[in-house]
């Protein structure tokens, strides 16, 4: 055989596991064979017949692909060839485009090509239209600032009829795919705006107009709202100021509610703007609408900053001084005195392929290490601060500061929980201990209140976790997991009379009782699922009865059950009363497996089933929405995932 080089590892292809995806239906499956430099493919199968169709799918590690909610029709993008791609990217006038494949499962896979596709996305529930971004040629006089928003194709799947809708911005389809939500984005902010797309009679609404740009689009999960971002440009700001939008009832009579800082100075700090960082997002009950706030960047005065480089280059030589400097004799003697009054010449480097270093300074006085900056840099930049609006009182509301730049709202979005560590960040970088201030926020009012000061935080578990009706939450503390019912105000330890340790024995940071991880909440609220390093505890909230090992039989056969498989992604915590599926691990024979937990049985559980186990290392399982088909990946040292 050829000996195996370096170069040789690039052109390996392998399944790209993120794109397997099962038809809803459950009758059909597609996946990417990719490669990192080189051309894949897409492989569509039909689990029927077992039949499998390629289709060239260009230089893409990682192509976008999907189905519809009625498992119908199935498209994808194909990218640019490899080649291609890398010659272009050393020309930067060079525009390559991607071609859209629509795929028609129900007549023998007939397909229909969309030149110069963006995204795309099928209607939500409905599944009878799909949306084409076009993109847009580049001018070759464009500049920067210019818009690049292309038509938006919508495709009738039954029909074949097309809907073009000029200069789209951003778009979305509500769940139920009847309506389209989008923004305008023309050249020169002509006709810019908020839009939304009747697809039952084809009714055009407009919300709002205005020469800004409309960003962060995003509809309100089951229900009939959505809300965005207008930001517009400031000569004097570097930082764009936003304004937020809310929409809802959309499908009746709309309401527009409108949020504009620059009109509410008597509540919104004046050296701060709504953020474009953040997406906005409608409470649960449809009251509030929360969004991110951010500091305004001011431009420095180029003009002031010219002065003061005019200030300090040194003067034109003095004439006069040197015609009174007897010293001079010749024209070499004043060679000299004009050489000693002109500024000294940079000197000019013509290696121009070395790269000059970087130099970063570490400040004792910092309490966070510079490595850790360098870590958190573009989060740094992007960080904004939690408000909201009530759209109602029209009350504005800020729900943290810099004494609190952590703030996590809860389910329903009664309450949040905040937390500071800037008093602990020194002290944990010296010895690894972290701590927290613990906050909870009333997101009726806007109240603050302390709740744990200086929490020691050993792990993540540690830290709160909310339950799905947003009145309470578990957090771990000196070995033991408690909840907090935030209405009552009463704190519970529900793991002190387990027979078993919470404690990770397995974690080998420095650090004191390291808590293990938490499952989840049951989606009534009721219980908290805890893993004790082998077997899940299902423990009331209350701290009543007694605690249920659910799995049973892990510390006895010293099987680790470990991830859950979140099957059932539209649920609110975990629904007990239906099968739950973990990876489990086998700590001695190093074997890997996936266990389904059935719905217990008068309150108790048979145990956990054993659905594959062997020698290899299982993963990615998934289920389809509308039949009982799932799918998972197997790999081991030797065999690449399959």
């Amino acid at each position: 055989p050829k000996p195996m080089g370096w170069h040789d590892v690039s052109s390996w292809k392998y399944i790209s596991t993120p794109t397997v995806t099962i038809s809803p239906d459950g009758k059909w499956t597609a996946y990417a064979m990719v490669t990192v430099e080189g051309d894949g493919e897409v492989f569509l199968k039909n689990l029927t017949t077992d039949s499998v169709k390629k289709y060239a799918i260009g230089g893409s590690p990682m192509p976008s692909m999907q189905f519809s909610k009625d498992g119908k029709w199935f498209a994808f993008k194909e990218y640019p060839k490899y080649k291609e791609a890398k010659a272009a990217s050393k020309n930067p006038g060079k525009q390559l485009f991607q071609t859209l494949h629509l795929i028609d499962l129900s007549a023998d896979l007939k397909k229909t090509d969309f030149d110069h596709a963006g995204t795309f996305s099928f209607n939500g529930d409905a599944s009878t239209y799909l949306a084409v971004s076009i993109a847009k040629e580049r001018s070759p006089g464009a500049k920067p600032g210019d818009s690049n928003a292309g038509d938006l194709l919508l495709y009738e799947l039954s029909t074949g009829k097309k809907i073009n809708v000029g200069n789209v911005g951003e778009y979305e389809f509500n769940k139920k795919g009847n309506t389209l939500a989008y923004t305008v984005d023309a050249a020169n902010n002509a006709g810019n705006g908020l839009y939304s797309l009747n697809l039952n009679d084809k009714k055009i609404s407009v919300y709002d107009n205005d020469s800004t740009s409309y960003k962060s689009l995003g509809w309100t999960e089951d229900k009939d709202a959505f809300a965005v971002l207008k930001m517009s440009k400031d000569k004097d700001f570097k930082t764009d100021k936003g304004v937020v939008l809310g929409v809802k009832n959309i499908s009746g009579t709309p309401i527009v509610y409108t949020y504009e800082p620059q009109k509410d100075s008597l509540h919104f700090p004046k050296h701060m703007t709504i953020s474009g960082n953040r997406q906005p997002y409608w409470s649960d009950d449809m009251s509030r609408i929360f969004f991110g706030i951010n500091t305004l960047e001011a431009v420095k005065d180029e003009m002031e900053q010219d002065k003061k480089d005019t200030a300090k280059t040194p003067a034109v030589p003095d004439i006069e001084k040197i015609k009174s400097d007897t010293s001079i004799k010749s024209i070499a003697d004043l060679k000299k005195a004009l050489a000693k009054l002109e500024p000294a010449k940079p000197k000019m480097d013509n290696k121009k392929d070395i790269d000059k270093p970087d130099m970063v300074i570490w400040n004792w006085q910092d309490s966070r290490l510079q490595s850790n900056q360098q870590v958190t840099e573009r989060a740094d930049k992007v960080f904004s601060f939690l408000a909201m609006y009530d759209v109602n009182s029209k009350k504005y509301t800020r729900l943290n500061d810099s004494s609190m730049m952590s703030v996590n709202v809860m389910p329903k979005e009664l309450y949040a929980i905040g937390m500071s560590d800037s008093a602990y960040q020194l002290e944990t970088n010296l010895d690894g201990q972290r701590y927290a201030d613990i906050y909870i926020v009333n997101l009726v009012t806007g109240e603050k209140s302390p709740f744990k000061n200086k929490l020691y935080v050993p792990s993540y578990s540690a830290m709160p976790n909310a339950a799905p009706d947003g009145k309470k939450f578990v957090y771990g503390n000196d070995g033991n997991f408690y909840v907090y019912d935030i209405v009552n105000k009463k704190e519970q330890n529900i793991t002190a009379n387990v027979p078993t340790s919470f404690v990770d024995t397995e974690d080998d940071h420095n650090v004191t009782k390291p808590l293990t991880r938490i499952i989840g909440w049951s989606s009534d609220s009721k219980y908290v699922l805890i893993n004790d390093l082998w077997d899940i505890w299902q423990i009331n909230a209350d701290g009543s009865g007694k605690a249920i090992n659910l799995t049973q039989n892990g510390k006895q056969n010293k099987n680790r059950y470990q991830v859950r498989f979140n099957l059932y992604p539209d649920d609110k915590g975990i629904d007990l009363k239906k099968p739950q599926y973990f990876n489990v691990y086998g700590e001695w024979t190093k074997k890997s497996g996936i266990a389904m937990l059935e719905p217990g049985k008068n309150g108790l559980n048979p145990g956990a089933k054993m659905l594959v186990w062997d020698d290899f290392v299982f993963s990615n399982l998934s289920k389809t929405t509308l039949a009982n088909v799932y799918s998972y990946s197997k790999e081991d040292n030797n065999k690449a995932p399959e």
